[in-house]
């Protein structure tokens, strides 16, 4: 309260919490009980403030006001005005009849009402918090205050005049829709509170009577604004028509399920009010304010206090999940919102923009300030030509105990580019690479290109049908193999293992920067692999961008160990011979043997290594330990997430942890993050060189920083297209609405924060990532389906300890019998790669179905949830015979947890994926146990595996060593004296 003869504009510069503490006023105390407390501090002889805290129990809103008013006309009048107020009505008296309507079924309606709106729908607000959701609930709250001026507050009280609505709809529809952004969800719950005393008739009642409803919003993308509101007012009509039926009545009613981390049904809240509108104090100006909270109930409660000043904002929130700055960002967002619709209620609900203009360049721009000119675009087979120039008798390549210099690769490519013109290869003809893992592997790529053509990388591991229908589907004239792969296909065979004749046939003086470097193929949603064609343009930002940061040089030595046919190989390839490093080329033996591959680590003294997480477990659990044994070392990893525990592992054998990220469409990798100790998931970005991050809603339009939407990726890393696919390159690679060029749609769910980095939230999509590899679960389906008996399948991901694996469900009123199960995995192997094929198989007679005639596929992901191969026979739990045995099975327990299972079961009856079984042989090397993954996909069962070891390879055996080649790294010519053996 102040003295009207103050001036109170210097005494508003501190809050008067900070005032008190300050100055160490002692209240006065004014009769306080369990649930009411006041107190009373005299800042000066002209000012004072009275403070009252009540429990909600005894006081809502309304009656503090009353409350309020009665004080200032007590005050105003002198002690003689309590005779003249007006006779309150006893809480008690009130509740009493509350209860006796009720009991005589007067609330009937009202039940109804609200049960049937909520009845088979309660849908749960998803806002993006800064910190998970903890398991319990959490009270701990805050307050963030803001203030709208009086120009704003006449311009929304100007629109709702228009469109015949009260101050409070136009706000609690712009609130909803201002929800409906953040969360991206079309149907909307929040809490507003009604008074039961506005229907009383002239009696004062003060205590706690007020009602808690449940607005439900859909909101409809055809709507406007002005639609919208007046959506809102008629269901805010009837929820008044239909107010006196408590909320807890109603959780009780509905089939909710409860979880004690939130609050059923509501966890929004909304309110406008004028605090103290009518409260007058004769001789003072009184300023009356509203407590900031410390608990909460609900994870927001909006309050909106209208005055002559304007709108006053005061929003509690859970501390626990939000920051006060994004609190700050969100009320500035609304206010934009209100700005845009009281500027054009015209405009469409899903439009309408939120962000005001300095957001949109943080977005657009600031977090996007990726450009660096590399100069010339050089196409990368110039660069290693003129890089073996320089360097030519510098070791470029190693591979199982052979190498090659920069010279010899140099002159092996370039004859066999030549001999490839010969062959009839035209500029842009695309060529298939089909070999085992050898210096000719990347030798291939180099001389493909080189000639001016693109090259298609296979994996000869692959079902040979896979194989076939791609080099089909990509229209292969010549494959190039190290042996007859055994393919069926028109395109010819060519030997490149071999010496070759030189050629005459001139090369392409310069490749333009949109000649095709390669062409490579995913996994496709209708069941048929789809081609990626990249640009060499794309391929050279790439190169570029990596060698400069994480970082390589002519000093460092990258072994390469991922297959041909996955994107990332051509960066393990291509990096090092750009800059003069040292590439390894790891064999197959080698990739799939941990304790192989960290014995190639530590002889070559390997400074890079890039690996899927699924990689980079089978090191360690070959007995990767410290940095002492392979240091320094520089880790990549990349291709699926990168989970937090393994994170903290890689950090603690090496300080260089990188995080990479990027789909095949955006050239491997479009961001390059290093890792850092921490808790909580791990976020990419900034993107690398040249490309940008754009986080949009299902219209391309941009969110706000922390909505979820699909992460959209623009920049010089982006593909051509989708090869011979006009409509689905259409689809996915769409026109840039923030500058030139295109974005691809990624698929990728995101939000972006504050520092510019993204955290990824997993897919909109059926699409998942194992062990690095993009797979479309359609694909997959699709073969199921093509069995004479199966009706339709299904396939499902699902957590399985640090892995994901993959669950399918079959309809098919065939009996369910192991043979059934065996028919269908043998038709999988015979169309799929390894990392495609289902962990489980359960056959069913019909699939759970929702409403709409659609699959359930919440009910199959509970049915799938624990279970391996049901038709499986069960068989008796053998106990280990012997120290081996005993030994292999805490091993084999150790990494397939949670299963129950002795020593003559298969390891496939178990649900092992080729992962888990590549981690089982490493385990066992580290231990001394000499077995090999080869040797466990032959024997399945840990008794015949322990029966075939012979006792004294097991004796000879030591802890932490493995085999290795006996001679080292060979020289060998690379000019050829004869020419290819080639196969019509």
């Amino acid at each position: 309260f102040h003295d009207l003869r103050a001036t109170p504009a210097a005494e508003q510069q501190t809050t008067l919490a900070a005032r008190i503490a300050a100055e160490g006023r002692t209240p006065f105390d004014l009769g306080n009980g369990p649930l009411v407390r006041t107190a009373c501090f005299v800042l000066s002889d002209r000012e004072t403030v009275l403070l009252l805290t009540a429990h909600h129990i005894v006081l809502d809103g309304w009656s503090a006001n009353q409350l309020l008013e009665e004080v200032g006309e007590i005050y105003s009048k002198g002690a003689g005005a309590l005779t003249a107020l007006a006779p309150l009505l006893p809480f008690s008296s009130f509740a009493v009849r509350e209860n006796r309507r009720r009991e005589a079924g007067e609330f009937a309606d009202n039940e109804r009402f609200w049960i049937d709106k909520f009845t088979g729908r309660s849908p749960r607000l998803e806002l993006p918090t800064d910190r998970p959701r903890p398991a319990a609930k959490s009270y701990s709250g805050a307050t963030f205050e803001t203030d709208l001026g009086p120009e704003l507050m006449a311009g929304l009280k100007q629109l709702s005049a228009r469109h015949g609505c009260s101050l409070y709809v136009t706000l609690l529809s712009s609130f909803q829709l201002l929800l409906h952004r953040l969360a991206q969800q079309e149907n909307v719950v929040v809490g507003i509170s009604t008074a039961a005393q506005s229907l009383l008739d002239g009696a004062s009642l003060v205590g706690h009577a007020v009602s808690f409803l449940p607005m439900l919003s859909e909101i409809t993308a055809a709507d406007t604004v002005a639609d919208h509101m007046k959506r809102t007012r008629a269901a805010l009509l009837d929820a008044q028509d239909h107010q006196e039926f408590t909320f807890g009545s109603l959780l009780r009613k509905l089939p909710l399920t409860r979880e004690s981390g939130r609050t059923p049904l509501i966890e929004v809240q909304f309110n406008l009010e004028k605090v103290g509108a009518n409260v007058r104090f004769d001789g003072l100006r009184a300023d009356i304010r509203t407590n900031p909270k410390q608990f909460v109930n609900t994870d927001l409660f909006l309050n909106v206090i209208e005055s002559a000043a304007g709108l006053h904002l005061a929003c509690d929130y859970n501390t626990q999940l939000f920051d006060g700055t994004t609190i700050s960002r969100w009320l500035d967002h609304w206010a934009e919102l209100l700005r845009n619709e009281v500027a054009d209620p015209a405009a469409g609900v899903t439009a309408i923009s939120v962000l005001t203009a300095p957001q949109r360049t943080q977005l657009i721009t600031d977090l996007n300030r990726t450009a660096i000119d590399f100069g010339v675009s050089e196409a990368f087979p110039a660069i290693v030509l003129r890089q073996a120039a320089a360097t030519p008798s510098r070791v470029a390549i190693e591979c199982g105990g052979r190498q090659w210099t920069y010279a010899e690769l140099a002159e092996y490519a370039t004859t066999l580019a030549r001999r490839l013109l010969a062959e009839g290869l035209l500029p842009g003809g695309l060529i298939a690479i089909c070999i085992e893992r050898s210096l000719e592997m990347v030798g291939a790529m180099l001389a493909v290109t080189l000639a001016g053509g693109a090259y298609v990388p296979l994996d000869p591991r692959h079902p040979r049908e896979r194989l076939a229908g791609i080099i089909a589907d990509a229209g292969i004239a010549l494959l190039l193999t190290g042996r007859d792969p055994s393919i069926t296909t028109e395109a010819r065979l060519l030997n490149i293992t071999g010496p070759q004749p030189r050629g005459t046939a001139a090369l392409p003086e310069r490749l333009a920067p949109d000649a095709l470097a390669y062409v490579i193929y995913t996994s496709g949603s209708t069941g048929t692999p789809k081609g990626v064609a990249i640009e060499h343009a794309a391929l050279s930002n790439l190169l570029r961008s990596m060698a400069r940061e994480p970082g390589l040089t002519a000093d460092d030595t990258l072994v390469a160990v991922t297959t041909l046919s996955f994107d990332i190989a051509a960066l393990e390839l291509l990096l090092p011979l750009t800059v003069g490093a040292r590439l390894v080329v790891a064999t197959d033996e080698q990739v799939t043997n941990g304790g192989l591959l960290l014995r190639l680590l530590e002889d070559t003294r390997a400074t890079v290594l890039q690996a899927t997480p699924g990689a980079w477990r089978i090191l360690l659990d070959a007995g990767w330990a410290s940095t002492a044994s392979v240091a320094p070392l520089k880790v990549l990893c990349g291709g699926e997430a990168l989970p937090r525990d393994l994170a903290d592992q890689l950090l603690a054998r090496s300080p260089d942890v990188w995080n990479v990220y990027g789909p095949t469409e955006t050239t491997i990798w479009s961001s390059a993050t290093r890792v850092a100790a921490g808790t909580g998931p791990l976020r990419i970005g900034p993107p690398i060189a040249n490309t940008q991050f754009y986080v949009l809603d299902a219209a391309q339009r941009l969110l706000p920083l922390g909505a979820v939407g699909e992460l959209c990726i623009g920049g010089a890393g982006l593909a051509r297209g989708y090869w011979q696919r006009t409509e689905l390159t259409a689809e996915k690679f769409v026109p840039n609405p923030f500058g030139s060029g295109r974005l691809y749609r990624t698929g990728d769910l995101a939000r972006t924060h504050a520092d510019g980095t993204v955290e990824l939230l997993g897919r909109s999509d059926f699409q998942v990532k194992i062990r690095g590899y993009r797979i479309e679960l359609g694909e997959i389906e699709a073969v199921l389906a093509g069995h004479a008996v199966v009706r339709e399948a299904i396939v499902l991901d699902r957590r399985s300890g640090a892995n994901t694996v993959l669950v399918a469900f079959v309809d098919t009123p065939s009996e369910a019998t192991a043979e059934f199960v065996a028919e269908l995995h043998a038709l999988l192997t015979r169309s799929l790669p390894a990392y495609m094929l289902p962990q489980t198989i359960l056959p069913l007679r019909s699939l759970p179905r929702l409403p709409n005639g659609k699959v359930d596929r919440n009910a199959l992901r509970k049915l799938g949830d624990g279970m391996g191969e049901a038709p499986a026979p069960k068989q008796p739990i053998t106990p280990p015979a012997n120290e081996p045995e005993r030994q292999m099975l805490g091993i084999w327990q150790d990494i397939l947890q949670g299963k129950e299972f002795g020593t003559t079961q298969s390891i496939f009856e178990l649900g092992a994926d080729s992962l888990a079984i590549f981690r089982i042989a490493a385990r066992a090397q580290r231990d001394g146990i000499a077995i090999k993954a080869t040797d466990i996909f032959e024997r399945r069962t840990i008794a015949a595996l322990c029966a075939a070891a012979a006792p004294q390879e097991a004796a000879k055996s030591q802890k932490g060593t493995a085999p290795v080649p006996t001679k080292g790294p060979q020289r060998i010519a690379a000019a050829p004296r004869a020419g290819y053996r080639l196969v019509q």
